[in-house]
């Protein structure tokens, strides 16, 4: 019987733990114009956009602003997780939070490539649905 350990390989951990150059030059997608932009203004202003949509009268179907929600919610929980732990590395020049947060780090980025693949399925299988009505 096999079973799937949940933890990084011990040789990866100590890759971890002893890699000490997080200087802005080595995360700067993290803190420069990508992923900070997506953070502080289009997030917000989607999540604006949504809501503003929802309270009137109904400019798209319940199912399109479902499945909206959906991704921009997995969009934003990647990027603030992504972002606080890469601000948090700079600080520190080190990997902040050790195997857990690595493992975490691990988790939500697995969550959030797969999830967005389902969604983009299900998009795609509403649109070409809505075509043939």
């Amino acid at each position: 019987e096999s079973s799937v350990s949940m933890t990084i390989r011990d040789c990866d951990k100590t890759s971890v733990l002893n890699y000490h150059d997080y200087s802005v030059g080595v995360v700067a997608p993290c803190l420069t114009l990508p992923l900070t932009l997506a953070v502080v203004v289009v997030l917000p202003y989607c999540w604006y956009n949504l809501l503003s949509s929802l309270r009137k009268e109904k400019e798209s179907s319940a199912v399109v602003s479902l499945l909206f929600g959906g991704d921009l919610l997995l969009h934003t929980i990647f990027a603030v997780c992504c972002w606080i732990q890469c601000i948090a590395m700079v600080h520190s020049n080190s990997y902040v939070g050790g195997i857990s947060a690595c493992e975490f780090q691990g988790w939500y980025v697995g969550f959030y490539v797969y999830s967005e693949l389902l969604l983009g399925g299900c998009v795609l299988n509403t649109m070409m649905m809505s075509n043939t009505t």
